[in-house]
């Protein structure tokens, strides 16, 4: 993303300039081509808009306006672009509009430091929590069932990362003296454990311990662009006060 003479970049975009990208571009699904299509100029302006959006959405300043609009900006670029077949993309559009349907801006947020202390807050619904918990089960449990098969019960779709280069990294070589099995089994262990670990508080801690190796170990030997930081941030779902610590009278 660039404002004028300021650059932020998430993730550098050099090699894919966004004219280049809208001369070849084509509606992902038919049903999908009745929206406009922004011009490469326009098309910048929204994505700067955007992150202006994600950063008031970040501290939660605005946010029963902010997290809707945001929502829906993203969802409409996303749904534009070649690249929605990717994962960590395509999780941001469930996830902000979760935030976004429910008041996600109560607690941790500048709304709720600036807003006036004169009435206690009304009690709310754990149902975006519950949301998000059930999303990231679900995204560990498809992983898991999809990877039950022979490439990784064998170490064979290991051996092909180690093959073609794909693994690199400080921990690749450290990761790579245990085995192509090892690892495959290893990965399988974890991403089987933590749809029931998260679920269950006794082994939630652990959970959350043995989810936070995974991705560190992912992000540390392979390009999977954002997607090891937003599941470990999405674990903050699974961290919340007791229900029924306050009592209606």
């Amino acid at each position: 993303f660039r404002i004028d003479s300021i650059a932020a970049q998430f993730p550098d975009r050099t090699l894919w300039p966004v004219r280049q990208m809208l001369d070849t571009f084509h509606a992902p699904y038919a049903w999908l081509e009745w929206l406009p299509l922004p011009t490469p100029f326009w098309f910048g302006r929204l994505e700067e808009i955007l992150l202006a959006l994600s950063l008031l959405l970040t501290v939660g300043l605005g946010t029963r306006l902010v997290a809707p609009l945001t929502a829906t900006l993203f969802s409409y670029l996303f749904f534009l672009s070649q690249w929605n077949y990717y994962h960590h993309l395509l999780l941001f559009v469930p996830v902000l509009w979760i935030l976004a349907i429910w008041p996600s801006g109560r607690t941790f947020s500048l709304d709720a430091l600036l807003r006036p202390r004169q009435l206690p807050d009304p009690t709310g619904t754990l149902l975006p929590l519950r949301l998000l918990q059930v999303l990231v089960c679900l995204i560990y449990l498809c992983t898991f069932l999809w990877k039950l098969n022979e490439g990784w019960l064998s170490g064979r779709i290991m051996t092909l990362f180690v093959e073609t280069g794909t693994m690199q990294g400080p921990f690749a070589p450290w990761l790579n003296r245990l085995g192509s099995q090892t690892l495959s089994l290893g990965t399988l262990a974890i991403e089987g454990f933590l749809p029931l670990g998260l679920l269950f508080r006794p082994t939630r801690r652990w959970a959350i311990l043995a989810g936070l190796v995974l991705h560190v170990s992912i992000d540390a030997t392979m390009r999977v662009n954002t997607y090891s930081y937003q599941m470990m941030v999405l674990y903050l779902a699974f961290i919340h006060s007791e229900c029924g610590a306050t009592v209606v009278l």
